[in-house]
């Protein structure tokens, strides 16, 4: 800041305010003040503003809605800042739903990053189009945004090769040179000019002075900052630099001055020879964050470039299914406390079962149990005595086989929860009867019997349950009033038939388990070790030079610049030595398949009423599988454990399972972006340049953070998942998704480790340790839900489980003795007057400001448009009878973040020129069709709103027992 301070010029850019909060959190008043006067002279700007910058291939829209607007809230409170650019120089690769969702309706202009596929990015060099316009939805209304890349266009970020001024730089200093050596840097720093001008239009360009963990000692990179624009100007006066030369007469001059994305992209918006870009997720493999830039702007013939400061740091997760073991092993150990309880009589457990989503619903729900006994599930319908307003649900026990945790509970409850109200809750006792003749353990029998006799005194309260029979072959029969399926005496399944609107959907199927082994460079020995079979491709590498280069092949490393191999590298660098590790995913060889892991033994079949559960071992014990089937529900659901996975062979292994269909998708499959729109993919093809493919597996992975599917004309299969996973369809009729991985060497992309995250974490890095990885390798346990649709369903059926899938049931646990009388208002509970239509998602529900009688709502619309013949359609909402406990005086909608009034930001928005888009006809926005408090939801639209209320007439309290 003293540096910002000491030159009015002088320009810095800040991202992440996780990091900023903690230094502004430290800093006194007279600094808090500096901070101000440099934000209102605009030394000092915001962009993104989130409290992170997030990864856009594993998040999803809420999460990345949340800490977005986290960042915003605290800016807006703190500096009354409002950012206008989105900046994600590092993420994996770019979503349709940052660009259309957290650019265009958070309140962006554009939106800035560093990673793009490298095929794409050589394209766009020699077609000038390293910027333009994307368009990203094909629901939204006016979601086009600018977009450009950073870093010089070299698919990364940082300043031009050999102008990096950090104390933790190799590059020289310009301080300190004398004249004519800084002349020859500055005629360097002129071509570098000169080569990125080149990959776009117009008259401005953008420099990103920095990178991760710079300006440390931010005096010398100003110091050096300052001497690079006074010498460009210098020595352009004196005709030591002649600019038309350089530029070959595109240019008479260059302009250079310190300047922020804010301006660069308002000077973009001058220009209007810019590309547009539909609505595809660039693959790309990415980084890390920092900020700084240079534009070059000219008048009629004479360009200008502008140059900004700027910092970032490094955010880099833990691979997603690493986190995930802690999650449920937590979750079931403090669970089973509570309801361990039940080992007492007379001791009773109240599960609060808590439903997120908007509309009621009826869920089987599980709780862990420590005993093998008798018990009663019992529904609290009202106050009063429990006799006379309570109701008992169906409820049946099952043994808990917990690989993550020997000593977890060993039983699981299930129990039909009937109603949830929407937004709300019910209460449920459970009590427990130590009988003797319940006292034996429970039997897995394989043959035709029911595997728990006991059950509780009613039946559940639904027309649909499950039952199996089991043939004379061994193979199993299960039905649960919507799915009929067809089990081998393995226990996998074969067939699956199911009820739709249509009629019954019978599709033939099949489940494997695999691995492919992980690229390693040490087993590596010649080129076709590397490359994909000569027979497929030998159109394609006819120009392969192993003595020399190999074209297009190169995948950009920390190693290699781009710019100085002109879109080629040393073969050594890129096919021979890139393994696969926690930024790449290569298997050993490109068109390698699976190594299918059997199964092992014959399966247990646990049978009730509610549930039926196929629990299934494999050849490897680190992978086991349930296959469950629900009364009355539409989905097979599949919970399987995995790990820890062994490299004791010296083999790294990204484990998959894969589902095969008899459905001719014809190398098309679609996966969703961030939990919001459908994307279609073409296996080995890519919508915006002609791919040359290298890697025929690892190339047509693409991120699920909540559904994918295929489908034919006769029928589709779309698989949800619980946490975000790579999924692919390498061949017709099947769906595979990647659950886990382990590799034994690094991919030099930047962590310096190979990702073998153990249970008991690792040894300190030298000199205070080895670094050795302590423990066992880590234990993943996830759950996929597949449905059967018919034909051209796949998006319809996916959609109506989406949100049950991501935002299960929540359950609270807590004991007393029996005839214990708690202080109660309501046995059930729901936020909203009356359940929203089943298209609509009430995204957030929260306090504005502190006790200002606010609320921030966000609702949306959860369907794409043609997704479905009725829920696809718009929908009204009146926000008067929204809210069950709170009057709504008044209203304003806001934008997606909600630290501006959407009406405001639409005035000042840029409206960026293109040509009409010949794929989608002109959409409104639902507000176009608002009628007082009655608002419009149009497909896959989130609207904020935020909401001046008072309580309505409150609800007295009351003592019932229970």
């Amino acid at each position: 800041m003293e540096e910002l301070a000491k030159n009015a010029n002088r320009t810095f850019t800040y991202v992440e305010q996780a990091f900023f909060s903690m230094w502004w959190n430290d800093q006194g008043d007279d600094k808090k003040n500096m901070v101000r006067d440099l934000i209102a002279k605009k030394q000092l700007t915001f962009v993104n503003g989130g409290w992170c910058m997030h990864d856009e291939a594993t998040t999803h829209y809420m999460g990345m809605i949340d800490q977005t607007a986290l960042g915003h809230s605290f800016l807006k409170e703190e500096l009354n800042v409002t950012p206008s650019v989105g900046w994600q120089l590092d993420p994996f690769g770019h979503s349709a739903t940052q660009a259309s969702f957290l650019t265009s309706e958070v309140g962006f202009n554009a939106l800035y990053f560093g990673r793009i596929d490298y095929q794409d990015l050589n394209k766009r060099h020699a077609t000038k189009e390293c910027e333009g316009i994307w368009d990203s939805s094909q629901n939204l209304a006016d979601t086009e945004v600018f977009w450009g890349l950073t870093g010089s266009y070299s698919g990364n970020y940082g300043p031009p090769p050999g102008f990096c001024f950090d104390i933790f730089c190799d590059d020289k200093q310009l301080v300190g040179l004398d004249d004519e050596t800084l002349k020859k840097r500055i005629g360097i720093f002129m071509s570098a000019l000169k080569l990125q001008s080149d990959r776009t239009k117009g008259q401005n360009i953008m420099l990103t002075m920095g990178e991760d963990f710079q300006y440390e000692n931010a005096t010398l990179n100003f110091e050096n900052l300052d001497l690079l624009i006074d010498s460009v100007l210098k020595f352009q006066d004196s005709g030591a630099i002649d600019v038309p030369a350089v530029f070959h007469d595109r240019f008479e001059k260059v302009n250079i001055f310190y300047s922020n994305p804010e301006l660069y992209t308002a000077m973009k918006h001058a220009e209007t020879k810019l590309a547009k870009r539909e609505s595809d997720t660039t693959k790309t493999d990415s980084n890390d964050s920092t900020r700084a830039h240079i534009s070059k702007r000219g008048e009629e013939a004479s360009g200008i470039v502008k140059i900004a400061s700027g910092q970032g740091f490094s955010h880099h997760a833990p691979h997603l299914n690493d986190w995930s073991v802690l999650v449920p092993h937590f979750y079931m150990q403090r669970v089973s406390l509570n309801v361990s309880a039940t080992e007492r009589p007379g001791v009773d457990v109240h599960i609060i079962v808590y439903n997120a989503l908007s509309i009621e619903r009826s869920d089987v729900v599980r709780i862990p149990v420590s005993i093998n006994a008798s018990y009663t599930v019992s529904k609290l319908e009202g106050l009063g005595s429990v006799q006379e307003r309570s109701n008992v649900v169906s409820s049946t026990l099952i043994p808990n086989i917990n690989p993550l945790d020997s000593s977890a509970a060993g039983y699981i409850l299930y129990f039909d929860t009937q109603t949830i109200p929407p937004v709300g809750a019910s209460i449920y006792r459970v009590q427990t009867y130590l009988e003797p003749e319940y006292a034996s353990p429970p039997r897995s029998l394989y043959h035709n019997t029911k595997l728990i006799e006991r059950e509780s005194p009613t039946f559940r309260t639904v027309k649909q349950s499950t039952s199996h029979t089991i043939d004379r072959d061994g193979s199993i029969h299960v039905v649960n009033g919507v799915l009929d399926i067809h089990f081998s005496s393995s226990g996998m399944i074969q067939s699956i038939a199911g009820i739709h609107d249509t009629g019954i959907q019978t599709m033939q199927f099949s489940q494997e388990w695999g691995y492919y082994k992980s690229f390693d460079s040490r087993h590596c020995k010649t080129k076709e070790d590397t490359v994909v079979n000569p027979d497929k491709l030998s159109e394609r590498l006819a120009n392969f030079n192993t003595t020399n280069h190999a074209p297009g092949v190169c995948i950009p490393t920390y190693q290699w610049n781009h710019n100085t191999h002109n879109g080629s590298c040393p073969l050594g660098i890129s096919q021979i030595s890139q393994n696969s590790g926690a930024y790449i995913f290569r298997p050993s060889k490109p068109d390698e398949d699976i190594t299918v892991i059997p199964l092992r033994g014959r399966p247990k079949v646990y049978s009730s009423d509610l549930v039926t559960e196929i629990h299934s071992e494999f050849a490897q014990p680190w992978i086991k599988q349930i296959t469950r089937v629900i009364a009355g529900e539409p989905f097979v659901e599949f919970e399987f454990t995995v790990g820890p996975i062994p490299i004791d062979d010296g083999v790294g292994k990204e484990v998959i399972t894969r589902f095969n269909t008899d459905i001719q998708n014809d190398g098309t499959f679609y996966t969703d972006s961030n939990g919001r729109e459908f994307m279609k993919r073409r296996r080995s093809q890519r919508s915006s340049w002609d791919m040359i493919e290298y890697e025929p597996v690892a190339g047509n992975y693409y991120p699920v953070n909540a559904a994918i599917y295929i489908e034919d004309e006769k029928s589709s299969v779309s698989v949800m998942v619980d946490r975000s996973e790579g999924g692919a369809s390498i061949r017709d009729g099947s769906i595979e998704l990647m659950v886990h991985r382990r590799t034994i060497v690094d991919d030099g992309r930047g962590v310096g480790e190979a990702i073998n995250e153990t249970d008991g974490g690792m040894n300190h890095y030298p000199p205070f340790g080895d670094a050795k990885r302590i423990g066992k390798g880590l234990v993943i346990s996830a759950v996929h839900r597949l449905v059967v649709g018919p034909g051209k369903g796949g998006a319809d059926v996916a959609r109506k489980q989406m949100d049950r899938a991501f935002s299960p049931p929540h359950i609270f646990a807590a004991s007393a003795p029996s005839n214990t009388s708690i202080s109660l208002q309501k046995a059930s509970f729901s936020a909203l007057q009356k359940a929203l239509p089943e298209n609509v998602m009430l995204i957030t529900l929260t306090r504005q400001g502190l006790g200002n009688g606010s609320l921030l709502i966000r609702l949306g619309h959860q369907y794409g448009a043609n997704e479905n013949k009725r829920l696809s359609k718009p929908v009204q909402i009146d926000l008067h009878q929204l809210l069950a406990e709170y009057h709504v005086e008044s209203f304003v909608e806001k934008t997606l973040s909600g630290n501006q009034d959407r009406l405001e930001w639409d005035k000042k928005k840029l409206k960026w020129s293109t040509r009409p888009s010949s794929t989608k006809k002109r959409r409104q926005p639902g507000r176009a069709s608002d009628n007082g408090s009655v608002i419009q939801l149009n497909p896959m639209e989130i609207r904020t709103f935020e909401l001046r209320v008072r309580p309505r007439e409150s609800i007295s309290s009351t003592s019932t027992k229970l």
